[in-house]
């Protein structure tokens, strides 16, 4: 390979990292080119004719990946409209990391030649559904188009998991600025004949902006779907040693006769993510969380558990249950809604969908 095909492939990576996709490389030398990088282990490829450095890309999250993957498919197909969780991803909705090897497009937007080679070939499925949208119901965010904001909400929460689904209601309440009233007034009057739109209002129903992440809206659905009661997000505590300082819980129950009981979901990013630490070490960022706990300790006892454990459900649960959380009967809409996702359409079943 040629100094000058060296230099060009760089500068294409450079361009394409800053714009956050992977790069697209045409037939001819210099997707030759790039293919001998990949086999020489410096680039990766996770569909036909996109390109990232295997460095950066191991870097990148499952979430961050699909995006690149998205927006290079997008300049890879200037006319493909994405949907469902592909939209939601652009959106910067929450979506789960288990959404995050497929990307979604709408088939009439999409060749057929495009539809037959890279629905067999592609490292991430590509999905085509046959979803009808309106002229309005198409938008483009940062070069890629899109279903709507609203609509990408309605075509997500229709179809997915209680969990999955809450989630994405959850963050949209935080993100769109609209009362849960409003998403769901708005969603019913214009798409009232959609499969699901009954599923929509249910999902919607439990949402809370409160919620800060996936994580703890995928485990306050487990939480709902087993009977747990239904906590209050994001509760303060006044330090008692100094009350200048205030100590928030994801969750909390007040426990009669007891100390509440406080709810957190465990990530390693709070040693270990630059901006969770804030420029502090892994060391001071331990040792101020073990000072809030010992503080917290005063009025609240903490139950820690991770999305590993809320995912098997079982083993949060049987924590909730040993620190005393009420629990009763599952609500019946939600227990129809968890046996319809046990039997119903899967996600990537959405082609059924109209």
């Amino acid at each position: 390979m040629s100094a000058k095909n060296d230099n060009e492939i760089d500068q294409l990576l450079d361009g394409a990292e800053r714009v956050g996709r992977c790069l697209f490389a045409p037939e001819g030398a210099l997707r030759r080119a790039c293919r001998r990088r990949v086999l020489s282990g410096q680039l990766d490829s996770p569909h036909p004719g996109l390109f990232v450095r295997q460095g950066y890309w191991d870097a990148l999250n499952a979430n961050q990946r699909v995006l690149h993957v998205i927006r290079g498919l997008a300049n890879l197909h200037p006319a493909w409209v994405f949907c469902f969780a592909s939209a939601a991803a652009v959106h910067g909705l929450e979506t789960s990391y288990l959404l995050a090897n497929e990307v979604h497009v709408i088939a009439q937007h999409a060749s057929s030649a495009a539809r037959r080679g890279e629905a067999v070939k592609s490292g991430y499925r590509v999905i085509y559904h046959a979803l009808s949208v309106r002229d309005e119901d198409i938008e483009r965010v940062d070069g890629v188009s899109v279903t709507a904001f609203d609509r990408t909400v309605f075509d997500c929460v229709r179809i997915l998991s209680f969990p999955l689904g809450l989630a994405i209601a959850d963050s949209a309440l935080r993100r769109g600025g609209c009362s849960r009233d409003e998403v769901l007034e708005n969603a019913l009057n214009l798409w009232p004949g959609c499969v699901g739109a009954a599923r929509f209002a249910t999902v919607m129903r439990w949402a809370n902006p409160l919620s800060e992440n996936g994580g703890e809206s995928y485990a306050r659905a487990i939480m709902l779907e087993n009977g747990v009661a239904e906590p209050e997000l994001q509760y303060e505590y006044v330090d008692r040693i100094d009350p200048a300082y205030v100590y928030r819980v994801d969750c909390r129950w007040e426990m009669k006769g007891a100390l509440d009981v406080g709810g957190e979901l465990d990530g390693i990013e709070k040693t270990s993510s630059p901006e969770m630490l804030r420029g502090k070490s892994a060391q001071e960022a331990l040792r101020k969380e073990r000072e809030r706990e010992s503080r917290l300790a005063l009025d609240v006892r903490l139950a820690r558990f991770t999305f590993a454990e809320a995912r098997a459900v079982k083993p949060l649960i049987q924590l909730l249950d040993a620190f005393g959380v009420p629990r009763g009967i599952p609500c019946p809409e939600l227990t129809l809604l968890r046996d319809a996702s046990a039997v119903g359409p899967r996600y990537s079943m959405y082609a059924e969908l109209r």
